[in-house]
């Protein structure tokens, strides 16, 4: 009997490993270049970057890929689609890196701001560089600096925001005998940081990638180093319960801290939990792995050979992932089972208009929301961030029949169809 309840358990898990595999498809990116990152607009829409000023965009869920980046060159770390010509990304890297932006699909680049690593919260979008934060609020346009005071011998390295408010400034702290995870947090929108309290965390090791599944919650993926060299050991902790303490000689962002995983199987370029059980992580020995139970244990979901870099979402669902000779994978239920969640009613009025409509704001939507309009094809006209009471102004559309689209930051959505006259 023990013997057939063992084989019934080996039987298990080789179904469970062949569904993770399975789940994950290899699409042509038709570049052999390093790409490290991608982000989604839709489940059809996206742009990847990489090494050799390479950006390749799709407009069918990946299927196919289109270079666009003509007179970019070096190597682009981190990518923002505003919509389907409008396109910015960074390059190079955190001490010497740049902003650039295409209205027209790749045919021109114009430099517009300083550093490394990019990300759009809807409220805003923000470059991370060694000197500090910028934000911009009109697409890319123009960036003002924030007031984060990084010191000299801190190394940052990537933006994370577990809302449109709150905002995480991940990276290092150089000393003499090595690397040490260091860190900042915001709460208004990346106008004000402070330093997370570095000692609250349960090592002293190094971070390789982090992620946030709310306000609240943080995962950090951590290897220790051999003096300034990455080691064989790597970890995975748990962050919770933020406060800010203004002791004297304090004066950061206090938290609590578990040791979750000191085993983990790789060295880990990029991680996103979509609940506090559920997450995925890049491991640069060229594996996905995947965890359901908060990251106690791993299992490979994809098995390759060439290291992974990046991971972008949808629906609050690992999507994508990009790495080194032009690997692009792709998540087949974004594509497949999983479709947008399903779309509450909003009202709009007057409907029809002529100048100016404004929507009846939902009862249960706090602070700001993102705003898409589209044609009767599925294109998309027009995205702007939307505040309770403000105006919508259409002069620009033709007429005919649209839809709107309002999207939160908890991935809800709103639409409503109205129509512009004469």
């Amino acid at each position: 009997m023990q013997k057939f309840i063992r084989l019934i358990i080996a039987l298990l898990l080789v179904s469970a490993q062949q569904k993770a595999f399975t789940q994950w498809t290899v699409l042509n990116s038709g570049t052999t270049q390093t790409l490290k990152g991608i982000d989604m607009l839709d489940a059809a829409r996206g742009v990847a970057v990489g090494e050799g000023g390479v950006v390749l965009r799709t407009q069918d869920g990946g299927d196919s890929w289109q270079p666009i980046g003509n007179n970019l060159t070096g190597n682009l770390r981190s990518a923002v689609m505003i919509n389907y010509d409008h396109i910015i990304v960074s390059h190079g890297d955190i001490f010497y890196g740049g902003v650039f932006r295409t209205l027209d699909g790749g045919m021109h680049w114009d430099s517009v701001a300083h550093g490394a690593d990019l990300i759009n919260t809807g409220v805003g979008l923000y470059s991370l560089s060694h000197e500090g934060v910028a934000i911009s609020t009109n697409q890319g346009g123009s960036w003002t600096p924030t007031d984060i005071v990084i010191g000299g011998t801190t190394l940052p390295d990537r933006l994370r925001f577990s809302n449109d408010h709150t905002g995480y400034v991940c990276g290092n702290l150089s000393g003499f005998a090595g690397y040490f995870n260091y860190g900042y947090r915001s709460e208004d929108a990346g106008q004000t940081w402070q330093e997370l309290f570095t000692f609250d965390f349960p090592t002293g090791d190094a971070y390789t990638a982090a992620c946030y599944t709310n306000t609240d919650t943080g995962f950090y993926f951590l290897n220790q180093n051999v003096g300034f060299l990455p080691g064989p050991t790597n970890k995975l902790i748990k962050i919770y319960g933020f406060y800010y303490d203004n002791t004297p000689g304090y004066e950061a962002w206090r938290f609590d801290s578990e040791l979750t995983n000191d085993q983990m199987p790789a060295y880990i370029n990029d991680g996103f939990f979509s609940n506090n059980q559920k997450g995925v992580a890049a491991g640069n020995d060229g594996n996905l792995y995947a965890t359901d139970d908060g990251g106690l244990s791993w299992q490979v979901a994809y098995q390759g050979t060439q290291p992974l870099w990046g991971i972008t979402s949808l629906y609050n669902t690992p999507a994508f992932v990009v790495g080194q000779g032009g690997l692009i994978l792709r998540n087949n239920t974004i594509t497949s089972t999983l479709v947008e969640p399903q779309a509450l009613s909003l009202k709009l009025f007057p409907n029809p208009a002529q100048d100016f409509i404004q929507l009846q704001w939902p009862a249960d939507l706090p602070g700001a929301a993102q705003l898409q309009c589209f044609d009767a094809t599925g294109k998309m006209l027009m995205q702007t961030l939307l505040h309770e009471g403000d105006a919508i102004d259409i002069r620009q559309l033709s007429p005919g029949v649209y839809w709107a689209k309002l999207t939160n930051s908890d991935a809800r959505v709103w639409r409503s169809r109205f129509v512009v006259q004469d």
